[in-house]
């Protein structure tokens, strides 16, 4: 939806099998990130973890994405963190469907040395991005790629991984209606059972002493 109203408003490349494109290439990352942050969640299996643990994945993935910091600028130490970034195959597929246009490659301006350049091999060349138009399908391949890989991630992450802290039961509303009609406050009603004055009594047998108290 965001595409479809902001592509031909903001001035993209006016044509239709651009706008698809692009449209395809926002698809995708958005199931790309929708993986990470679960990946990122069946990972860290907490609130506090998460916080801190995913919010490190994402300032390495923003940041050596290619757009804050542009290829030829990140040490050569941390040049791996720009090849698993997600984010570089949308920035370059998306780079290179707009400027790949006629209306950028068919003009022409003059480089360093005087010679004669297309306009949007220029602009690719000046914003540090890859200058081959198979890019576009090598982006959209390796965002499909992470997109499976996270999903798979956090399925497994799911399957193998158990839970941080002390599991606590979770009472339903008719449980403690039912503490409550019994003459208990509904904090002492826990794992199906009620407790009161440090006894512990299931609510099925509550049930039945009360009737026969009843009779």
């Amino acid at each position: 939806v965001w595409v479809v109203v902001t592509y031909y408003t903001m001035g993209f490349a006016p044509e239709a099998d651009r706008f698809f494109k692009q449209l395809l290439l926002v698809f995708l990352i958005q199931q790309m990130a929708g993986g990470l942050f679960r990946a990122i969640a069946g990972l860290c299996r907490s609130m506090i973890i998460a916080q801190t643990g995913g919010a490190l994945f994402l300032l390495i993935f923003f940041v050596l994405g290619g757009f804050l910091l542009p290829k030829d600028f990140i040490p050569k130490w941390w040049i791996w963190g720009y090849w698993i970034s997600p984010l570089v195959y949308g920035y370059n597929a998306l780079a290179v469907n707009e400027f790949y246009s006629p209306r950028w490659m068919d003009k022409f301006v003059m480089d360093k040395n005087g010679v004669p350049k297309r306009l949007g091999m220029a602009m690719l060349e000046g914003a540090n991005i890859f200058t081959d138009k198979n890019w576009f399908w090598i982006g959209a391949a390796g965002l499909l790629g992470f997109t499976i890989f996270f999903n798979v991630l956090f399925t497994l992450c799911l399957t193998y991984l158990n839970p941080l802290g002390k599991p606590q039961a979770v009472i339903s509303e008719e449980t403690a209606k039912e503490a409550e009609d019994n003459g208990l406050p509904r904090e002492t009603v826990s794992n199906g059972s009620t407790r009161r004055n440090g006894s512990t009594r299931r609510n099925g047998s509550m049930k039945s002493k009360d009737g026969s108290n009843n009779s």
